[in-house]
């Protein structure tokens, strides 16, 4: 297997638990035969772009997989061999949302027995493993494997991860979450002298 593991980062660089777990992670999968490679892309603005040319130029270079991780999340070692060898297409996992705790999925009730994940009706990109077969199926369908959607109605933003878990749906296919994946997701804080 040939996996790319892509990191967006606004500031051009990662978090030190990031990089730990990477280093951590990359490990493991080398020691189980897999032929990975991380990229940082610096500048990142237009995060559903970027993920949608991530895509295509992996599936031109032959890629199998691709691995999103953001620049702020950390995880257990072994979190990258797991999403890389279950058998399914999208499986992402369960990342919390900075300051709040909450979840960054919607679960629904289907399970696969033997494995840890569930299906779910749609999970963030912070740490989300895609076949490079989704970016042959999402580009038949819509031309693009990411996007964003406004709703002019209201001034909300619907981001690319849903935007892709409801079209990849649409198309008749299953998003997992692997609930077995502990993560992290760093912040910073302000803090705010007083005399």
């Amino acid at each position: 297997m040939k996996a790319l593991i892509a990191t967006p980062s606004a500031r051009g660089t990662v978090d030190m638990e990031t990089a730990t777990s990477m280093a951590q992670g990359m490990a493991l999968l080398a020691m189980a035969g897999i032929d990975a490679q991380w990229k940082i892309q610096a500048g990142v603005c237009f995060i559903h772009v970027w993920r949608d040319r991530v895509m295509r130029q992996a599936l031109a270079d032959g890629y199998d997989a691709v691995v999103f991780l953001d620049d702020d999340i950390g995880f257990e070692s072994d979190a990258l061999l797991k999403l890389l060898t279950h058998a399914v297409d999208v499986v992402g996992a369960v990342c919390v949302k900075r300051g709040t705790g909450e979840s960054v999925v919607r679960y629904a009730v289907d399970a696969v027995p033997g494995m840890d994940v569930i299906a779910c009706e749609y999970i963030g990109t912070g740490l989300l493993r895609l076949t490079t077969k989704v970016a042959q199926r999402m580009m038949g369908a819509y031309g693009r494997v990411f996007d964003i959607e406004r709703a002019y109605s209201s001034d909300s933003v619907q981001g690319e991860d849903i935007w892709f878990c409801k079209h990849w749906r649409a198309i008749d296919r299953v998003v997992w979450a692997d609930t077995s994946i502990k993560t992290t997701h760093a912040g910073r804080h302000a803090w705010t002298s007083h005399l």
